[in-house]
């Protein structure tokens, strides 16, 4: 048997699925091959660290106090903070619509000649007009 072999042979000896004649089989490579024997001790380890449980009681009465809470709509509540916030964050709003309102920064062509919003110089009007009769004939 190869050392590969063993390696499934040592998960069945851990799960207890392996018979007597395969456990001793097993005991008798680990005690020749250092590598295979370092190999299980750390399956057994591993084996040992997720069969593990850890349990922690709940606090008396933990269910019916989250319960109640849900019932009273406290669990969905937002925190103060956020009530705090709202009335700024409307109020720097109002406040950038003012400074984009008085700086003019969406300001239309004066010249009547034009619907882009963005072109105010003739020749990039012209330009574009060139490239739309190129592209569409």
């Amino acid at each position: 048997m190869t050392c590969k072999k063993y390696g499934l042979l040592m998960s069945a000896v851990l799960d207890g699925e392996a018979s007597e004649k395969e456990k001793n089989k097993l005991n008798e490579h680990i005690a020749h091959c250092s590598s295979c024997a370092k190999e299980f001790e750390e399956l057994k380890r591993v084996k040992k660290f997720t069969s593990l449980r850890i349990a922690e009681a709940a606090p008396d009465f933990f269910e019916t106090r989250v319960l109640q809470r849900v019932k009273d709509g406290q669990a969905s509540r937002r925190p103060a903070y956020i009530k705090k916030l709202v009335p700024v964050g409307v109020a720097l709003l109002l406040l950038l619509a003012g400074v984009i309102y008085k700086t003019n920064i969406f300001q239309t062509n004066v010249s009547g000649n034009d619907n882009n919003l963005f072109v105010n110089d003739k020749a990039e009007q012209n330009f574009d007009k060139a490239l739309l009769d190129l592209y569409f004939g």
